[in-house]
């Protein structure tokens, strides 16, 4: 995350200093090119964070499970014994009642 902030702050350096070479631009132009670099700078660090906690949440679920607990998904007990762990999602045992049954993990994060 700080990595991500320095490179922000030194892209924007880098911004300024090359539209401050353009002296046909307006003032007004350079400032608002500017503001929407900061603007994009600010979006792409949201979207940093949210998948840094999608991933975070998706490995404290995955070490839940594979610890021998029980995660809630949906109304339905998700356990080790009844269901495999994938990439993206759990699937029931053939020798489980919910046999054929497929769970996201996105599914999961509610019942942390």
């Amino acid at each position: 995350m700080i990595q991500a902030i320095i490179l922000g702050v030194f892209g924007l350096i880098a911004i300024y200093i090359a539209i401050s070479q353009f002296e046909n631009l307006k003032q007004i132009h350079k400032v608002g090119i500017l503001l929407f670099s900061i603007l994009l700078f600010v979006l792409f660090g949201y979207i940093e964070v949210k998948n840094e906690e999608h991933q975070s949440n998706i490995a404290k679920l995955q070490l839940k499970f594979n610890s021998g607990k029980t995660v809630v998904c949906r109304d339905i007990n998700v356990s080790n014994s009844d269901f495999l762990l994938t990439s993206n999602s759990f699937i029931a045992k053939k020798e489980s009642e919910n046999y054929g049954l497929i769970v996201p993990l996105t599914d999961c994060f509610g019942g942390k």
